[in-house]
């Protein structure tokens, strides 16, 4: 269990894994509706999130990626590129309960909250490794696992409001 927890410390670190990102308001609670018509300004579509009920808005300059076997079998489901790499939308199942998983992130974890994304209950949080943040969004499934995704990088202007858009677009 302890090395399930350091892999996802790992990841969040690594790849990086947000119910609000540093420039847009603190909200609690994202609604689609809300961004929609930002989000019609830039190409791109809603798009089914592979090995989960989701969709998420994926913008243009971002492509799928391949995911090593290896990383699979631990989980991971989701890698999108920026077209330009400087930025990567990344996936992950935990199997484990989200306490459990909360635990395991509380530490390294800055300003940890909970929300709703279009109905949905998450926890957001943010970690930083040397100096590139990533903001984190962790849904609890029925299954007693967790669907972590991760944005990074989210302290660059660039990327910023296109990850908003796609964390907003978050729906069953």
């Amino acid at each position: 269990m302890k090395k399930l927890i350091a892999a996802l410390l790992s990841l969040c670190l690594m790849l990086s894994a947000v119910a609000v990102f540093a420039e847009a308001p603190a909200v609690k609670e994202l609604n689609w509706s809300t961004y929609a018509e930002e989000a019609s300004k830039v190409e791109g579509s809603l798009e089914n999130v592979n090995s989960t009920d989701l969709k998420m808005f994926v913008p243009a300059q971002f492509q799928d990626s391949a995911i090593s076997e290896e990383a699979v079998q631990k989980g991971h489901f989701l890698l999108l590129k920026s077209t330009d790499g400087k930025a990567v939308v990344s996936g992950q199942i935990l199997p484990l309960p989200m306490d459990v998983v909360m635990a395991g992130v509380a530490q390294s974890a800055k300003g940890l909250e909970e929300g709703k994304i279009n109905g949905i209950a998450v926890k957001s949080f943010a970690v930083e490794s040397d100096g590139v943040l990533s903001k984190c969004i962790a849904i609890g499934t029925n299954q007693n696992s967790v669907i972590m995704f991760s944005f990074t990088p989210a302290n660059d202007s660039n990327y910023v409001n296109l990850f908003k858009l796609m964390a907003a677009s978050l729906q069953h």
